[in-house]
């Protein structure tokens, strides 16, 4: 058990907007993968960020950089959001404004917070109008480079006139698991401010609306944060994660040694240790020192793993060694910045990929192409790079 040390489609608009519906409106979306681990999920691109809820509701009815990956620092934060949007069919327009802040903690670049939101908007058709208002709260979550917010309650009420028949009240209620995340596109990071946008999301609902005949207006849509609170000590959940990240990667290693291995549980692993090794790189870079002395730890996880896997490479996949390849230049164990051990390291991972490589073209599997085609860069090697990108199809 480690302790702390003390250191620190065509369709009507109406029938298009049903896309962009709560949860309980069951829809053809791409689903979120997870891990077994909560904090550590990836999520694939979605559609509808919470704030697009608002005016297409309304329309339906009517400083210093640190090293590493960019995001947050370890430490409390406090940021806000904005955003202005509008989005037009020919027969319908809908508007939305609004605005939300969130408060969040930073432990091993996992994240612990809250988030509120509020918002308004308008909508009109040939024969209705509607405004509405919207608020609600949330959990923010995902990792210090890919954050996310996730909705718990929303409530949206307002007003409906339809022409001919006057006004109708609108009253709706969402909870947990009836909005999809809204991920948080990290552009700019510092050691006290941390900034970016929704771009990605908004790419998506602007293809999917010009698609079927609209257009999309998104002037203003950004987020902010600066640092309110050092890191402190190594958290409580900081230290779990550690002795969580130790044990599974025993038992991993046991279970690779009987031939046999939880695929999830590895995935869960090497990115948590990734996860982790990038926040120790950044608070180091900004002087802040919680957690740094874990880097050994982490360090000693993913070069068992690494040798592990390399023992018996038969039983993983392409993607699986891109994992592991991320994670041991996290960690700092991969390349000749980590000595004889890193090097030799390298030089495997490099014959294992071109092992695969070989196997995916004769499978066809253009994914595996890819996924030694991002390894093999991430090491260095840009001929074996090159090859698997070219026999993927791409250049």
């Amino acid at each position: 058990m480690i302790t702390d040390t003390g250191l620190e489609g065509d369709r009507r608009p109406s029938e298009v907007l049903s896309i962009w519906a709560p949860k309980r409106r069951t829809v053809a979306v791409m689903e979120p993968t997870r891990s077994d681990d909560r904090r550590a999920r990836r999520w694939r691109r979605r559609s509808v960020p919470l704030f697009a809820l608002t005016f297409f509701t309304a329309a339906t009815v009517a400083a210093a950089a640190p090293s590493g990956p960019p995001g947050f620092t370890d430490g409390t934060w406090s940021g806000k959001m904005v955003w202005v949007a509008s989005v037009k069919y020919p027969d319908v327009y809908g508007s939305g404004t609004g605005g939300g802040e969130f408060e969040v903690t930073f432990g091993g670049g996992m994240p612990a917070g809250t988030f509120s939101f509020s918002g308004a908007g308008f909508g009109t058709t040939s024969e209705a109008k509607a405004n509405l208002t919207l608020s609600g709260n949330g959990s923010f979550e995902g990792t210090a480079e890919l954050p996310y917010l996730v909705g718990q309650s929303m409530a949206i009420s307002g007003v409906v006139t339809v022409e001919g028949y006057g006004d109708f009240p609108v009253d709706l209620a969402l909870g947990a698991g009836e909005m999809d995340p809204l991920e948080l596109d990290v552009r700019h990071a510092g050691c006290e401010f941390v900034s970016g946008d929704f771009q990605v999301q908004i790419a998506q609902l602007d293809a999917t609306i010009t698609a079927t005949g609209g257009s999309l207006s998104v002037p203003q849509a950004f987020w902010s944060a600066v640092r309110t609170g050092s890191a402190g000590a190594t958290s409580p959940e900081q230290l779990v994660l550690i002795n969580q990240m130790v044990g599974d990667g025993i038992a991993l290693g046991l279970d690779i040694d009987n031939g046999t291995f939880d695929a999830a549980g590895l995935q869960n692993l090497l990115d948590q240790a990734a996860t982790f090794a990038a926040s120790i790189e950044r608070n180091s870079a900004c002087g802040i020192g919680n957690a740094a002395h874990f880097s050994s730890v982490v360090a000693g996880v993913v070069t068992e793993l690494l040798v592990k896997m390399l023992g018996k490479a038969e039983l993983f996949t392409a993607q699986q060694f891109q994992s592991a390849v991320v994670a041991g230049i996290s960690a700092g164990v991969l390349g000749a910045s980590a000595g004889e051990e890193g090097t030799k390291l390298t030089e495997q991972l490099l014959q294992v990929l071109l092992d695969k490589l070989t196997d995916a073209i004769a499978d066809g599997d253009v994914d595996a192409l890819y996924a030694v085609a991002f390894a093999a860069g991430a090491l260095g090697d840009d001929e074996l790079a090159k090859s698997a990108l070219a026999a993927a199809g791409g250049s």
